[in-house]
Formats: C-alpha cells, structure tokens, sequence
C-alpha cells in the first residue's frame, strides 16, 4: 500500500472509530459526514493498492453505525443517508475483485437499494435514482456472476432484496408522478410473489396506498387500476384478512359508483359485504339499489345498515 493510500485508509480508520464512540454517547450532531467523504475522495483512482478487505470491513462499520443512526432524531436523516452512501461506495469498491462473491454482491443490491429509499425519503431523488441504479448494476453482476443461487434460503434472500429495490423504486415512481414508471415496477414485484409469499400483503397494501392517493386527488380511473392490483395481489395471501379485503372492495365500489359503473360497483360491494359486512357497506349497497330503482332491496340494506353491531 503506498503511502497516500495509507493516509487516507488511516484517516478513515480514525473517522470510523470516532464515529462509534459517539454513536455510543448519542452525539449524532457532532458527526459531519463531508469529513468522510473528503479523507477516501482519491481512492477509486489508487485501487491496485488498496486492502479491500480491511475497506470492506470499513465499510460495514459505517453501515451499522448508520442502522443506530435510524433509531435517533428525524433531524439526522441527512448524515444517515451521506453515511450510508459512503459505506456502499467503499463496499463497491473492495468488491471489484470479487465479483463471484455472492453474499457480497447481494449485499451490495441491498445496501444500493437501501440507501435509494432514503434519499428518496430526504426528496433528493436524484440520489435516489443514482442509488436505485447502482442497485440494479450489481444485480446484473450477481446474476451474471453467480446466476444459480448456492442455496434455497438464498435464493430466497436474492429475490426479497430484488422485491424491495422494485417496490422502493415504485413509490418514489409515483411521488414524481412517473405512473407508468410506477405500475412496470409493481408488475416486476408482483412475478417474484410465488417465491415470496410472505411479502404478498406487502405488495397489496402499497398499492391500496397509491390507490387511496389517487382517489383523494379526484383521478378515479387511476385509482380504480391500482385498487384492482390490490384486491387481485391480496387474494392470493393464505393469510388474508378478510376485513382488509372488504375495505378494498369497498373503495373500489364507490370508485366504480363516481365513474357510474353502477354493474362494477354492485359486484365490487356485494363482494365487501361477503368478506366482512360493514355498515359502510350496506350504506353504499343501499345507495346503489336507489340509484337503480330497486327500492325495496334499498330499504332493506338501510335497515340493515343502521341495525349493525358497528353502526
């Protein structure tokens, strides 16, 4: 290692240890994450010199002090974030000979996608794309590197961190307003549901969210697509609630009920009504068999809407 290399890998030794040590006292206003970045800035140009695994380790140090970061004020959220980009771009950097390494290159998709999402929280969504970015650049490698998985339980982790980096990448898709953008990434998550059943609530809630969203901005037809995904992804969940269900279709039902879909509505709310009665429910049903003259049906869902344990 020559002897500038040395300095600054020194210079960050020094970095790191003061930041646990105030990790450690809670002192988060006192770390300044420019210091970080300006004692590796000549690095990537001395790469053949460079220990990567005692950078790897460097940088896996700064990544866990950053997950005690997270659990401090809001108000250390930039810092976080600087942090948790450094430790990704000195990981990349001590992965550059190991690219058969598959835990390394899982990690680093996850830790690129990870650190997206929060930029993307801060609203710097151009870090975020250059994140996202960098997350799927080394999934490509992963999969051209090590295109089987060694085992099943990692093969498992490989997709979960591939569903979180599309559905990280989704939201902020929709913050920008990029709906298409969007509505691609949540089908991209939704084809890797048959290995990941457990994320399947997941993926439903994100896009009843995106759906209430829509529907409180007055753009229904929107709001009818991604409430049709919700309702579609969750009834494959072995685990459904029924209750959460209902609350679905029930949105849809009056979705369908502005846009004068009054067929799609009734079947949407007798549905609700079939998964967990509601008086909601009943009331909308009731609405709708007034606005199709069938009064007597209208009454009786009335009746029943008022007389309800929940009422």
């Amino acid at each position: 290692m020559n002897v500038g290399v040395k300095r600054e890998v020194l210079s960050l030794q020094v970095l790191v240890a003061e930041l646990e040590a105030k990790a450690a006292r809670k002192e988060y206003d006192a770390v300044d994450a420019q210091q970080f970045r300006n004692a590796v800035k000549d690095l990537p140009n001395q790469l053949d010199t460079v220990d990567c695994q005692e950078l790897k380790i460097l940088a896996l140090r700064i990544w866990n002090q950053c997950v005690l970061l997270s659990n401090s004020a809001a108000a250390h959220q930039q810092v976080n974030v600087r942090l948790r980009h450094l430790a990704c771009d000195l990981l990349a950097l001590s992965s550059r000979a190991e690219t058969e390494d598959e835990d390394a290159l899982v990690t680093l998709v996850k830790f690129f996608g990870r650190t997206g999402r929060m930029w993307a929280e801060t609203h710097n969504y151009a870090m975020a794309e250059n994140s996202f970015n960098g997350a799927m650049e080394w999934w490509d490698k992963l999969i051209r590197n090590c295109p089987v998985a060694s085992s099943p339980a990692q093969g498992v982790q490989r997709q979960t961190v591939l569903f979180s980096v599309y559905c990280w990448r989704a939201e902020m898709a929709w913050e920008l307003q990029q709906k298409d953008v969007a509505y691609h990434l949540v089908v991209r998550a939704k084809a890797l549901l048959p290995e990941l059943p457990s994320e399947v609530s997941y993926l439903a809630m994100l896009c009843y969210n995106l759906a209430v969203q829509f529907h409180s901005s007055k753009d229904i037809t929107e709001s009818i697509k991604w409430l049709e995904e919700s309702f579609e992804i969750y009834s494959k969940d072995p685990a459904m609630d029924p209750r959460k269900q209902a609350r679905t279709l029930r949105l849809l039902a009056n979705a369908y009920l502005v846009t004068k879909n009054y067929e799609k509505a009734m079947t949407s709310i007798i549905m609700a009504n079939e998964e967990a009665e509601h008086p909601s429910g009943l009331y909308l049903l009731c609405k709708l068999n007034f606005i199709l003259g069938r009064n007597e049906a209208a009454e009786d869902s009335g009746l029943q809407a008022v007389s309800h344990a929940d009422a």
